[in-house]
């Protein structure tokens, strides 16, 4: 909606990350024969943009990774989407350690009292989102296109072999 700043998961989109966990649990999802499946399963590294949204369907989908499950999630600024003109879903509220709770207090809205340890206990690593990470205005194509490239170098000289990027519009 207009004028919402950095915003959650709505039931539906939470309803669809946990379909997607789901469906990454059924065989033809976890077929060794297949480098596009094996490179999934076998990522050394799990990133998602700080937007909220993004965190919560990192968490809610990806939480019974095996990477997830050793190495947590590791916050990227630069995989947050394109500021228009007038997105203001895409200012941020928080910085670095702050964003754990604030995951909390939003899985605690969607899910009340019900939600599991095993989304609870997701590690979740700041990294570079402890600095003003958003953009207060809208954002040109080409700084668009600027920052993309420079998430992707800095994705490409990680030492991870495999990598799962999780962005959200």
């Amino acid at each position: 909606a207009f004028g919402i700043i950095d915003h959650g998961l709505t039931k539906l989109g939470a309803q669809q990350a946990e379909e997607l966990r789901q469906k990454l649990k059924e065989p033809q999802f976890a077929r060794t024969d297949n480098p596009m499946y094996t490179g999934f399963y076998n990522a050394n590294k799990v990133y998602s943009s700080p937007l909220t949204r993004a965190v919560e369907s990192a968490v809610l989908a990806l939480r019974d990774h095996p990477q997830v499950k050793n190495d947590g999630i590791h916050l990227l600024a630069d995989a947050r989407e394109k500021r228009s003109l007038m997105g203001m879903d895409c200012t941020g509220q928080f910085r670095g350690k702050d964003i754990i709770p604030h995951i909390h207090s939003e899985f605690k809205d969607l899910f009340g009292e019900e939600m599991g340890d095993d989304v609870k206990n997701v590690d979740i690593k700041p990294n570079d989102s402890v600095h003003r990470w958003w953009n207060s205005k809208g954002e040109s194509r080409s700084a668009f296109a600027e920052r993309i490239d420079q998430m992707m170098k800095n994705i490409m000289y990680d030492d991870s072999d495999s990598v799962i990027v999780v962005c959200h519009s």
